[in-house]
């Protein structure tokens, strides 16, 4: 950040996504959510690589994210089914792989790389297997889980309020660490409270 080699541009996705599509910054960090959007929207050509390790351990990987499917608990069966049937629809190989091919998000469903239409996505597409195969070579432990939290939202708030003080030098990485575990903690606690341990 002090060199310049490193620009901020708040906690807005978006500000960031279009500072690199129009060729203001050369790197980011995103998800493989953004690939497809990336490329049809930059002028220049994109490219993948792995998310890159502080250092060299057995331990450390990279985790899979958001874009999650839920069925909720409802009285009424006619819904239930019908949303029962939605799943089972989305994650067939043929849906997977054409959300996948759409936007960059992983398929869930491995046999979604076994279509024909996938296969040849892929050949033309090599980006698109960067992350696949960073988290296939990934571990399998508590680092690489992901989170499972019912205050991810109120903890990730809390993260995007703090990390700008760290950029700008306001406050040291060991005392953003303290206040972050300070304020999720208890927030833990209140949510814990709230649903009976």
């Amino acid at each position: 950040m002090d060199s310049g080699y490193c620009e901020n541009y708040g906690t807005t996705t978006a500000d960031t996504q279009t500072a690199f599509f129009s060729g203001q910054v050369g790197m980011i960090i995103e998800s493989t959510a953004i690939l497809k959007n990336a490329i049809d929207s930059s002028s220049f050509e994109v490219g993948t690589g792995y998310l890159p390790k502080i250092e060299e351990n057995e331990e450390g990987g990279v985790i899979i994210g958001g874009a999650s499917l839920w069925e909720m608990k409802t009285e009424d069966e006619e819904k239930q089914e019908a949303a029962w049937k939605f799943i089972e629809y989305t994650t067939t190989p043929e849906a997977q792989a054409a959300w996948s091919m759409a936007t960059g998000y992983f398929a869930i469903n491995p046999e979604a790389y076994e279509t024909e239409d996938m296969k040849a996505y892929i050949e033309e597409n090599p980006n698109f297997t960067t992350a696949i195969d960073q988290l296939e070579e990934s571990p399998v432990n508590n680092y690489t889980a992901g989170v499972l939290s019912g205050v991810q939202t109120e903890s990730r708030l809390i993260f995007n309020e703090i990390i700008p003080d760290l950029y700008d030098g306001k406050i040291t990485p060991e005392d953003g660490v303290a206040s972050l575990a300070e304020q999720v903690n208890a927030a833990v606690e209140n949510y814990n409270a709230s649903v009976g341990e």
